[in-house]
């Protein structure tokens, strides 16, 4: 199952994705790839439209992290596309 998590203050923003969807092999997981495209969008539509400062950190084969700092206007709007309601959201089967 992959988790998300997005952990925010006034002016800065975590977001932690871990797991597997299990859909498919690692390696072969379009739900994976999916999450992953989407992940690497937002860091990319961040650095590109806002003057926040973003870091993109793989502590391992199955975790992404992306540290926002300094978040304004543009920022948070990307951020609310890939939010869900709670802060968390869980992909796949467990």
């Amino acid at each position: 199952m992959i988790k998300i998590k997005i952990k925010q203050t006034e002016s800065d923003c975590l977001i932690e994705v871990h797991g597997h969807a299990r859909y498919a092999p690692i390696g072969k997981d379009i739900v994976c790839s999916a999450i992953s495209v989407l992940f690497l969008t937002l860091a990319n539509s961040i650095y590109e439209t806002s003057d926040a400062l973003c870091r993109y950190y793989k502590p391992d084969k199955d975790s992404k992290t992306l540290y926002i700092s300094g978040l304004d206007l543009a920022g948070e709007l990307a951020i609310n596309f890939f939010r869900t309601q709670t802060n968390e959201a869980n992909f796949g089967s467990s």
